[in-house]
């Protein structure tokens, strides 16, 4: 009987010595058992090296490695890429787990088909709520093969990414094949968050791939997320990670504009500034810094500036002087803000035109 193909499991950690045995026991419980689980660490400071040794010890394929320096998520996981020895990857985050048979499905799919990759769907917990991705209006752009699988194929890519739908499936949803990093590459480490998404947009644009109709990851959503913007109480955490996915959206934009594979460049790269857009009122929004708050409205309008956004933007000022001073002084500093922004968006607008 012909051996099943070896698949690397990569498991980036730092500091989750107490969720990881979650994440460990669902690669553990798989139906489809050969693989090597490589878990790098980020440089944890809690007690994660003490798991893994009693983890390795009960189970050789378990393989852990602790990074020199910290490298952050994209940094961790090309680590795991670097020595995986599997021809098929998978990645999964520390805190998360997988259903007992997301494995075999995926590679199941792939052995019968020419396809590089395959994904499902994702179940993501927040407070206790659920909520199932992508949703429907993500892969309208798919084709149904039967009941239970579609077809993203890379030609409809562009569709995607027009229609903002562009990011379609989680990363540790993905089962792919070792060999299309010739093509597309590892994760940027120069990014310092959303690695994932930038690298996702390669790989989607350049491979077709499969999404199977079942739930097949479950994503929770903790306190100590990267992408968890409702900590108050940490607002420079908070809006750093909206800094920081700006400067993946930029990079993607000029992937776009360089690619040579975009029909209508003009109308993608307007999507990419809408995220922009969106992300520096992120910042706008949990920013106490009224100097701040004006610094990022005004990039905010240089890449998607309408009379619909300025009014957005005037009303976050409204709120903010709302709690500083009287409800008339707030709506005449608002406006002043909002004229003084539009000036300064014209003139920079005629000073460098974005394509």
């Amino acid at each position: 009987m012909k051996e099943k193909p070896l698949v690397s499991v990569i498991i980036p950690s730092y500091n989750r010595a107490r969720v990881l045995p979650r994440a460990i026991n669902s690669v553990l419980n798989q139906t489809y058992s050969n693989f090597e689980l490589i878990i790098i660490d980020d440089r944890s400071t809690d007690n994660t090296k003490e798991i893994l040794k009693k983890y390795s010890e009960k189970d050789k394929r378990i393989r852990y490695m602790k990074n020199k320096h910290k490298k952050g998520p994209g940094g961790a996981r090309n680590q795991g890429l670097e020595v995986s020895k599997g021809k098929y990857i998978a990645f999964l985050d520390s805190d998360d787990e997988w259903s007992k048979d997301h494995i075999k499905s995926s590679v199941d799919i792939i052995e019968k088909t020419n396809i590089f990759a395959c994904a499902s769907l994702c179940r993501k917990e927040t407070d206790g709520k659920f909520e199932i991705q992508p949703k429907k209006e993500g892969i309208k752009a798919a084709i149904k093969i039967s009941k239970d699988l579609l077809l993203m194929k890379k030609e409809s890519f562009e569709e995607r990414v027009i229609d903002n739908k562009f990011y379609c499936c989680h990363l540790n949803t993905f089962v792919f094949k070792k060999e299309i990093l010739r093509k597309i590459g590892t994760f940027n480490e120069n990014l310092p968050a959303a690695q994932d998404v930038e690298w996702l947009f390669r790989l989607t644009c350049d491979f077709d791939y499969y999404i199977l109709q079942k739930i097949d990851y479950i994503y929770y959503e903790g306190i100590d997320n990267i992408y968890n913007f409702k900590d108050k109480k940490n607002i420079r955490k908070t809006t750093l990670s909206k800094k920081n996915q700006i400067k993946t959206f930029k990079v993607i934009k000029k992937y776009i504009k360089n690619s040579g594979k975009f029909r209508n460049t003009k109308r993608s790269i307007k999507t990419i500034h809408q995220h922009i857009y969106d992300n520096n009122l992120g910042v706008i929004k949990i920013q106490d810094n009224l100097f701040k708050k004006i610094y990022y409205s005004i990039f905010a309008l240089y890449y998607a500036g309408s009379n619909i956004q300025r009014k957005k933007i005037r009303l976050i000022f409204k709120e903010y002087y709302d709690t500083k001073s009287n409800t008339f002084f707030s709506l005449l500093i608002a406006r002043i803000m909002v004229r003084l922004i539009y000036i300064i968006e014209l003139i920079l607008k005629n000073r460098k035109k974005f394509n």
